[in-house]
């Protein structure tokens, strides 16, 4: 399943290449314009001032999309890793990405602290899902907390969907013991179908409380297996009347990547700036 992204940077580095050379061609071609004064970096560069515009335009486009906008604030990378990553945003567009996919925000997670989650028993609002499978959770109430996030992810909630996978691996090991290889393989495609969705940040789980599930999954399991979690996905969205979960990229894949290389490093008090949604 890994090759997938392998396939996927590499046509985007040949379409990247394609360009580059392209720019080097008509470089080639007017290099007696470049002589003039400003006119390299412009060349290096020539739609500079149109990127920046399609940049701006998408965190207007964000903001409009979002009820509140979100904080900006500065933290050491350490401090990113020490809760969880999954729920950080490094830009607007992330933060609205975030909402978009009802990514539960501090005063849900709060909420889940302290309410009985069978009073939400029956909501359809994914968001209140979200917390009902958080609070399942807390409580130990494992087959229930299972429900509560996959029927979100039914509903494109991609962090319920990976806290569902946790919960059916913590009513596995209630009813049956140690996970075993098949069952890794099982919880691995859940956490693929996130991938494939969208959510990169999925790695986290992959690096903490999922790391022994990897190193125990088959590949080719978990790709059959994936395959049939997202057609099953597919229909049950279809059955209740909603659009399928389509792919949507999350933002910043480059910016998280060099994160997770500063978080294993010794630059790990750098800071970033996040967006808190509120």
């Amino acid at each position: 399943m890994k090759l997938t992204w392998k396939l996927g940077l590499a046509v985007s580095i040949l379409i990247c290449g394609g360009g580059l050379l392209l720019l080097a061609s008509n470089a080639t071609d007017h290099g007696a314009e470049e002589d003039m004064p400003g006119r390299g970096i412009q060349a290096l560069n020539p739609f500079g001032n149109v990127l920046a515009e399609m940049k701006n335009d998408r965190e207007r486009e964000a903001l409009d999309a979002m009820q509140k906008p979100p904080t900006k604030r500065e933290i050491a990378v350490h401090e990113a890793f020490a809760g969880d990553p999954r729920l950080i945003a490094l830009s607007i567009e992330e933060a609205a990405w975030l909402d978009r996919h009802h990514y539960p925000k501090a005063a849900d997670l709060t909420e889940a602290e302290s309410i009985d989650p069978r009073h939400l028993a029956g909501t359809r609002d994914p968001r209140l899902m979200a917390i009902a499978g958080t609070a399942f959770m807390k409580h130990g109430m494992n087959f229930r907390a299972m429900s509560s996030h996959l029927g979100a992810g039914t509903h494109g909630a991609l962090y319920s969907y990976q806290q569902g996978a946790i919960a059916e691996r913590a009513l596995y090991e209630e009813r049956f013991g140690p996970t075993d290889a098949d069952t890794a393989g099982v919880l691995r495609a859940r956490l693929e179908v996130a991938f494939v969705l969208g959510d990169h940040t999925t790695q986290y789980l992959l690096d903490t409380s999922m790391a022994d599930v990897d190193a125990m999954a088959s590949p080719r399991h978990v790709q059959s297996q994936a395959r049939e979690f997202l057609r099953s996905i597919a229909e049950d969205a279809r059955l209740q009347g909603l659009p399928p979960p389509t792919v949507d990229p999350r933002p910043n894949a480059a910016q998280w990547k060099d994160l997770y290389r500063l978080s294993r490093s010794g630059a790990a008090g750098d800071l970033v700036t996040v967006y808190e949604r509120e």
